[in-house]
Formats: structure tokens, C-alpha cells, sequence
């Protein structure tokens, strides 16, 4: 999971998830041909005025979707790359899931000795 302000994820930094998500799946044993492809969250979702759209609205939406994608996906785990991922999520929700928080991903590609260090935060997630 990243927080992006505006606009897609930047090609660079989307292959270097694709790779994390690949490489981690081919460690795991997990040989299926592609890997899902990323979701987004959008908010607000819609300009209802009539309707919530305070933080506490969107942190419950969030929590809400990144919890269907764990488990529609069957993740067992959560990564959080760079500071402000998982700003909005709602910690009680998800005590039970396994999280590791990693640099963001044009940190990582600004500064790649930081990849090693994100490769074995990684890891952790496999035990």
C-alpha cells in the first residue's frame, strides 16, 4: 500500500512493486502466471455532500477495502511503503494482520541500497 496524492503511481515505481510482488511470490513457492493487478482507492468516492466525507469516514472505507483485498487476495501480510501509507487505516481492525512498513518506492529507486533492507523487512513476512 502508497499514498498517491494525484493521478497514477509512476511506471518506474509501479514495476518495482510488480517486481517485490513477483519475487516474493516466486520465494513463497507460488508459480501462477501474473500477479494480480494493483487496486486503487479513490476518496472521496463520491461529492454527496448529504453523505460523511470526514477522515473517520475515509479511515473506515479504507480499513474497510484493505481488508477485502487481503482477504479476497489471500495476502498474508500488508506492506506499508513509505511514511504516510496506512495514515487512514483503523489499527484495531487489523491487530491480527502481519504488517511490515518499508521506504516509499521513489526512495527506494532514488536510493537502491535501500532495496536490501526492504528485501529483508520482507522476509520477516514469510515466517
Amino acid at each position: 500500500m502508497q499514498a498517491v496524492d494525484s493521478g497514477d503511481l509512476p511506471t518506474d515505481e509501479l514495476q518495482l512493486i510488480r517486481a517485490m510482488g513477483f519475487a516474493r511470490g516466486v520465494r513463497a513457492g507460488d508459480r501462477r502466471e501474473g500477479l494480480s493487478p494493483p487496486t486503487r482507492f479513490d476518496w472521496p468516492m463520491h461529492t454527496n455532500r448529504q453523505l460523511d466525507l470526514g477522515e473517520e469516514a475515509a479511515a473506515a472505507a479504507l480499513t474497510g477495502f484493505v481488508l477485502r483485498q487481503l482477504r479476497d487476495r489471500d495476502c498474508h501480510g500488508l506492506v506499508l511503503l513509505g511514511e504516510r501509507a496506512g495514515q487512514y487505516l483503523l489499527q484495531p481492525e487489523l491487530d491480527g494482520v502481519r504488517t511490515v512498513r518499508l521506504p516509499a518506492c521513489a526512495e527506494m529507486i532514488a536510493a537502491p541500497a535501500l532495496k536490501r533492507d526492504a528485501w529483508l523487512a520482507l522476509l520477516a513476512l514469510e515466517h
